[in-house]
C-alpha cells in the first residue's frame, strides 16, 4: 500500500507528504504498473524539490520504465531544464536509448524544448 502511495503523492507534487512517506519507510525506488518510479514522476511534474530530496535519499537515477525511459527522458520530454541539469550533475546517463531508439536529446528535439536541447548538447560535447 505504501508503494502506491509514494508514487501517487508525486502526482500531486506535495513534498511534505513525500518526505513523510519516505521517513515512514516507503520504498523510494518503487514502480507503478508502467514502471514509473517516484523520481520519474517528480521529473515529469517539474518538482525540483522532490527530485533533490529523492536523489539525496538514494533514488536510482538510471532506473527505467517499460519504455526504457529514465527520469532524464521524462524531464527532457516535458521541458524542465533545471531538473535535466540536476539529473546530469547527479550522474544520469545522457546516451541511453529508449525502446524506440531515441536518446534524451532526441526526445527534447522532438518536443522542441530548446533550453533542454542546449543543455544536453553541451553535456554530450563535453564527453
Amino acid at each position: 500500500m505504501v508503494k502506491q502511495e509514494i508514487y501517487l503523492t508525486f502526482l500531486g507534487t506535495n513534498h511534505n507528504i513525500i518526505k513523510l512517506l519516505v521517513n515512514e519507510g516507503a520504498d523510494i525506488n518503487s514502480k507503478d504498473n508502467n514502471g514509473i518510479t517516484p523520481l520519474m514522476a517528480a521529473s515529469m511534474k517539474g518538482n525540483l524539490k522532490a527530485v533533490n530530496f529523492l536523489l539525496s535519499n538514494g533514488a536510482k537515477i538510471d532506473s527505467y520504465d517499460y519504455s526504457k525511459e529514465t527520469a532524464l527522458f521524462k524531464a527532457a520530454k516535458e521541458g524542465y531544464p533545471k531538473i535535466v541539469e540536476k539529473l546530469i550533475q547527479a550522474g544520469a546517463k545522457t546516451n541511453m536509448k529508449n525502446s524506440k531508439g531515441n536518446t534524451p536529446l532526441r526526445i527534447a528535439e522532438l518536443n522542441k524544448n530548446k533550453e533542454v536541447i542546449e543543455i544536453l548538447k553541451k553535456q554530450n560535447n563535453s564527453k
